[in-house]
């Protein structure tokens, strides 16, 4: 089922996806094209998700997507999953605010699987630098290098990405080289937590 919350999205979309809608989800879909900004993604292939639409929230999400299934760089990877905001992959985090703890958890926005290699990928905007956004960093690296720790079958690779860092990541994701690649923001998120 589609959220019905549309404002301020983008929805990308297979051709394939009216055809197969339960007619009272497709009347709601019939709505969202009307009232959403849209792109109809006619070549699936280059559409390399088990899902057949995908709402981005924001202005980053909307432009690291349209790169991802650009024909340019999905022939460099084998599939991907745009995750819903909550309750997909829940990473938790802490940092302290003010005198006291605080504990959350967060849905990293992509998953790409390319071979072995499952690249989680968290969007923000550049200048993304709170305490809370280093507090994720920190403790999604710390997640997933203790999930490496614990199984062969996969190797995650977790990145934090602004708008300035996608023409590199790009590169780098056609070239097969993420594993020592290292974003600007996660670089300065790392300095902060220096700081601290």
């Amino acid at each position: 089922c589609f959220p019905v919350t549309i404002n301020a999205r983008k929805l990308f979309y297979t051709s394939s996806l009216a055809r197969n809608l339960p007619p009272q989800e497709l009347s709601l879909f019939e709505k969202m094209l009307e009232e959403s900004d849209i792109y109809e993604i006619e070549e699936v292939a280059l559409f390399k998700s088990p899902q057949m639409a995908i709402n981005a929230n924001h202005s980053p999400e909307k432009k690291f997507l349209t790169h991802l299934i650009s024909g340019t760089h999905s022939q460099h990877f084998d599939s991907f999953i745009k995750s819903p905001d909550k309750g997909f992959y829940s990473v938790p985090y802490s940092y302290k605010k003010g005198t006291h703890m605080k504990y959350g958890s967060f849905n990293p926005d992509f998953f790409i699987m390319k071979s072995r290699q499952v690249i989680v990928v968290e969007i923000k905007d550049d200048n993304e630098d709170s305490r809370e956004t280093q507090a994720k960093m920190r403790d999604a690296l710390t997640h997933f290098a203790e999930l490496n720790s614990r199984q062969s079958t996969q190797q995650y690779i977790f990145l934090i990405l602004g708008k300035s860092d996608f023409e590199l990541f790009f590169n780098q994701l056609d070239r097969g080289n993420l594993i020592q690649y290292q974003s600007e923001i996660m670089d300065r998120l790392k300095l902060l937590l220096q700081d601290n």
